[in-house]
């Protein structure tokens, strides 16, 4: 679980093995890699805070200059008495079907500023 992600905050997740693993390796069990057509998807599982609509912009191998492969557009909740609720998101990504190799793969948020809470201590 991941919370408090705000505007301009990263979540980067190494690496995946698009390519695939031929055979058992380092407690890895050997899978096939994506291939052109196979419908490769991405899920996110979500909690939208109550600061509005925000976008996740899904990049590969760099958080600033790599391909977006993906955009969500989710609707954040707006009362403040009542937090978002969960939601489940997905989206195909055929940019990294017949991908090879290793990739890492970065979520950006893209929303309203918000300030940090403050601290009540001195």
């Amino acid at each position: 679980d991941l919370a408090g992600i705000t505007n301009g905050g990263i979540v980067g997740f190494k690496y995946f093995g698009f390519g695939g693993l031929a055979q058992d390796m380092l407690g890895l069990q050997a899978f096939e890699g994506t291939k052109k057509g196979d419908g490769t998807q991405i899920s996110l599982d979500l909690t939208p805070g109550r600061h509005g609509d925000f976008k996740i912009h899904v990049r590969i191998d760099d958080p600033w200059h790599g391909q977006e492969i993906a955009l969500f557009n989710v609707q954040g909740g707006n009362d403040p008495r009542r937090p978002g609720e969960r939601i489940i998101v997905a989206k195909p990504v055929p940019a990294v079907e017949g991908l090879t190799g290793k990739h890492a793969i970065y979520l950006v948020a893209e929303g309203a500023n918000i300030a940090p809470p403050q601290n009540d201590r001195p």
